[in-house]
């Protein structure tokens, strides 16, 4: 949701950051695109994907999936669900 908000010009944008969310606000322009906040419940495979690049090595995030069978596990059980169209609910435990 930062980063809608950051291409909203609802929040300042970190100093450190500025040159590519302007780079992303003229492409989003010029190409007439909508950004809108997606909630985590229907986001699953975006999800599932930024946590295994977390835990990876910088040198293995570009470039490394080319089928779904190399995806890692977390992932292709929410893209299969994706593809499908089932609901997906998130579930707290105490």
């Amino acid at each position: 949701m930062m980063v809608v908000k950051w291409l909203e010009g609802a929040y300042i944008v970190p100093w450190d950051l500025e040159h590519e969310v302007e780079h992303m606000k003229r492409i989003i322009e010029k190409r007439h695109i909508k950004v809108q906040h997606c909630f985590r419940e229907a986001n699953t495979v975006d999800d599932a994907l930024a946590k295994f690049g977390n835990k990876s090595p910088d040198n293995l995030i570009a470039n490394m999936f080319v089928s779904l069978q190399e995806l890692p596990h977390e992932a292709r059980g929410p893209i299969r669900m994706d593809k499908a169209q089932l609901a997906n609910f998130r579930i707290k435990h105490k």
